[in-house]
């Protein structure tokens, strides 16, 4: 355990100095997007939700200080607080609990993300695919078990789901695909061109790897549940309470717009917004991407998509696009690229050219949808690390500085498991999680500016052009 990764380790006291200690100065920066259109805002009444009141006393105590109130600093108070009950826990959220990347995206719940997995694989062998592919899927298992013991609602469907290929050559990558998920474990199945017209009703791929490794869910409804299930389990949440700084030491000082927090331990759950207050900004791209959903659809427009096995959807470009149906059968559509915004700038997530290209793209794969109305349309900032691959852990002089970050689009269950690490951690259990090759890791360093956006353009150019062949 522990030997597959090629990571600076979070021992190493540099790596504090390196992702935690802000820069910024005392006035706090921009760290929430703009209002959007967002649907699961919507169905989880969370944009007519009142925040909780901000943290205003000018100095205040807590044992354990969780910075970020979304799937990661909610899923790390849940755990916490089941495991440490007479501990004080706050959660100290900038705009609203679930308000950024974990109420904003497609709602996909990955339980194993084949290119993940296949990636471990080709990289560090067998046993590393296997166990990254196991602790994977124990995020869908939490939110399953907190659905069972808690009342979470989430509006959790489980489907199958279906990679379609954009060129023929993207099949010959599903056969490589499937012979090395038989190997771990993981079932698949290759489809061929005719399978994807008969069950999707459109001419524009030209086959299909099927898989069950993915489960859909309103994420809004998610977090919200979530931190409904904290505060009865007596967690402090303050909301428009922003971070200007973190200082290490066995007393940790997190300052903030109002006034000074003293805590024993503090939980970095900040992931792609956490840049612009000095978290991890040096090891996670604060990356933004689009979703549009339409109005629900009719019983005909329905019939004529086929689509009667409700798969969760992707496909296989570089600016790939992936799909599902929520609970009243809309479309929800997202992809067509993230953009990077010079010195880790958040978007208002609303960028019209990408927005656009998702409204064509949805047209192109199904002409006969010409007319549906799209009736929300938004954005947010995803965490990506160089490797694609998450990080949480413990870290610090004094081992009290906890993280969980870069889940690169996985992070409705990466942030589960990354919490209930956190908690394992916190109180000094050896177990596999703790074990797991992830665990007290940080991500590889990312190039300063200005190589940092002509690196990422570059990049994303390159893979562009060899996604034809």
């Amino acid at each position: 355990m522990g030997t597959y990764i090629k990571r600076k380790l979070a021992s190493d006291s540099s790596a504090v100095k390196n992702c935690i200690i802000s820069k910024e100065p005392a006035m706090p920066p921009w760290t929430s997007e703009f209002y959007v259109n967002n649907l699961w805002f919507e169905t989880s009444g969370l944009h007519e939700q009142k925040p909780n009141p901000p943290l205003l006393e000018r100095k205040s105590r807590a044992d354990i200080a969780i910075i970020g109130g979304g799937l990661t600093g909610l899923a790390s108070a849940y755990h916490l607080a089941k495991a440490e009950p007479s501990k004080k826990i706050i959660i100290i959220e900038a705009g609203q609990c679930g308000y950024g990347a974990s109420g904003r995206n497609g709602g996909f719940a990955a339980i194993y993300p084949l290119n993940h997995v296949q990636g471990i694989f080709e990289s560090y062998g067998l046993e590393a695919a296997k166990e990254y592919a196991t602790f994977s899927a124990q995020g869908i298992e939490i939110i399953r078990s907190m659905m069972k013991n808690d009342d979470l609602n989430c509006d959790l469907e489980e489907t199958k789901s279906l990679e379609l290929a954009e060129i023929p050559a993207h099949m010959k990558h599903f056969v490589k695909t499937k012979r090395i998920m038989d190997k771990i474990g993981i079932e698949t199945k290759v489809h061929d061109r005719d399978f994807v017209k008969q069950t999707l009703s459109t001419n524009l791929f030209h086959g299909a790897l099927e898989s069950r490794t993915s489960s859909v869910l309103d994420p809004a409804k998610l977090c919200l549940g979530l931190k409904s299930i904290v505060e009865s389990l007596n967690v402090e949440i303050y909301e428009s309470t922003r971070i200007t700084s973190v200082e290490p030491g066995k007393i940790l000082k997190i300052y903030t717009e109002f006034g000074e927090i003293d805590a024993d331990a503090v939980v970095i759950a900040t992931n792609g917004y956490g840049a612009k207050t000095g978290l991890f900004k040096n090891g996670v791209f604060p990356l933004t991407n689009y979703v549009i959903a339409t109005e629900p659809l009719s019983k005909e427009q329905m019939g004529s998509l086929g689509w009667e096995e409700r798969h969760s959807l992707a496909d296989t470009r570089v600016n790939f696009n992936y799909y599902r149906l929520s609970s009243d059968n809309r479309i929800v559509f997202g992809g067509e690229g993230s953009s990077y915004f010079f010195g880790n700038r958040l978007s208002s997530g609303n960028e019209k050219k990408l927005i656009s290209a998702l409204e064509k793209r949805l047209l192109k794969i199904w002409p006969q949808l010409e007319g549906v109305k799209i009736t929300h349309r938004w954005g947010g900032t995803l965490g990506i690390t160089l490797d694609h691959e998450p990080a949480f852990g413990v870290m610090g002089d004094h081992k009290n500085i906890y993280y969980g970050v870069g889940y690169s689009g996985d992070g409705v269950t990466w942030a589960q498991v990354a919490g209930k690490t956190i908690s394992r951690l916190y109180t000094k259990q050896d177990t596999d999680l703790t074990r797991f090759f992830l665990t007290n890791t940080i991500p590889p360093r990312i190039p300063p500016e200005p190589f940092r956006k002509v690196g990422h353009t570059f990049y994303r150019r390159y893979l562009e052009f060899m996604n034809r062949f």
